[in-house]
């Protein structure tokens, strides 16, 4: 596979999760979480139950069988979506597999109406702000009413003391939807 970019591989089917799914998505983030180096640190937040995932409204998606990566979208009404949570086990990582969730979360929150996405991550690990960057998301400074409560959630649990946060949002639409469609299967 040497020379092969993301898009020439082939990768598990992007789907919705099932009961064996659900059960595994805690152990998901636990394991990606490994990849950040201050996630060690015993005030680190312990990964949601994926009882807990499935009962927000929003999208639920995972990869691979059995699941080996989610993304895991709240639904915050008037065409506002939230990133919550884009987990791919830490031996599974850097294989395209997290991009391929999160364009199917995109691709599908777009043919539901969306018009803006949003998230919270960390400004200076390769795997967040910067390649959020590259699927269109923007830094935002205002603390508009749909990232407000993120916001306030972040400083409660004190994120901001491993590193930098930043809040991003990327604007949905026909041609989201349209653009990423063809690839990789979004559901």
């Amino acid at each position: 596979m040497t020379g092969e970019s993301a898009s020439e591989r082939w990768f598990p089917m992007v789907r919705l999760p099932d009961a064996d799914d659900i059960a595994r998505l805690q152990a998901i983030e636990a394991s990606a979480d490994k990849l950040v180096p201050f996630s060690v640190h015993p005030e680190w937040p312990q990964a949601a139950p994926g009882q807990t995932r499935m009962a927000a409204p929003g999208l639920l998606f995972v990869i691979g069988e059995p699941a080996v990566g989610f993304v895991h979208v709240l639904d915050l009404g008037e065409g506002h979506w939230h990133l919550e949570q884009l987990s791919v086990a830490r031996d599974q990582a850097g294989q395209g597999m997290g991009r391929a969730l999160l364009r199917a979360a995109i691709a599908v929150a777009s043919g539901l109406g969306g018009s803006e996405m949003t998230l919270m991550t960390f400004a200076d690990l390769p795997f967040n702000a910067p390649f959020y960057a590259t699927e269109g998301f923007l830094p935002v400074t205002d603390t508009r009413e749909g990232l407000r409560g993120f916001v306030e959630a972040e400083e409660r649990l004190g994120m901001s003391r491993w590193g930098p946060r930043v809040a991003m949002s990327r604007v949905l639409g026909a041609e989201s939807s349209s653009e990423l469609s063809s690839d990789n299967n979004p559901v």
